[in-house]
């Protein structure tokens, strides 16, 4: 009996270029900016031929308070992706329009309020505050 060649091609998307690589290494530098008191959650769920996406900034020492900041829902391919933060909702086209909202969702007053909000009540909690 004769076997079937692998007619598989080499993989030619880079899995760091997708929405969910990127998530997840902003969780990782939230966490490394803030000490680990402020951690990043990405959560994934696959839904029919969609991702799903969520970041949420979770506070470890206020029994894991978890705070949903975005999500990002896209197709298999990556891009385009659908991106919400609170009521705004819109469509990036590539990794760079997608890292370009990121930064304007991360510098936005309401995410910079809920973290100097966590931050405080993490001192109150713990009775240390964080270290600059």
């Amino acid at each position: 009996m004769t076997q079937t060649p692998d007619l598989w091609p080499d993989t030619t998307v880079q899995a760091d270029d997708l929405p969910v690589a990127i998530l997840r290494q902003q969780a990782e530098y939230l966490g490394q900016r803030h000490a680990q008191r402020l951690t990043g959650r990405v959560e994934a769920r696959p839904l029919g031929q969609q991702m799903w996406l969520t970041l949420s900034i979770v506070a470890p020492a206020l029994n894991h308070y978890s705070y949903r900041l975005l999500d990002v829902r896209y197709g298999m391919g990556g891009y385009p992706a659908t991106v919400s933060f609170y009521d705004d909702e819109l469509q990036v086209q590539t990794r760079a329009q997608f890292e370009r909202w990121l930064k304007d969702v991360f510098a936005d007053h309401r995410t910079q309020l809920v973290i100097a909000q966590l931050e405080a009540a993490i001192d109150a909690q713990t009775g240390e505050p964080a270290v600059a």
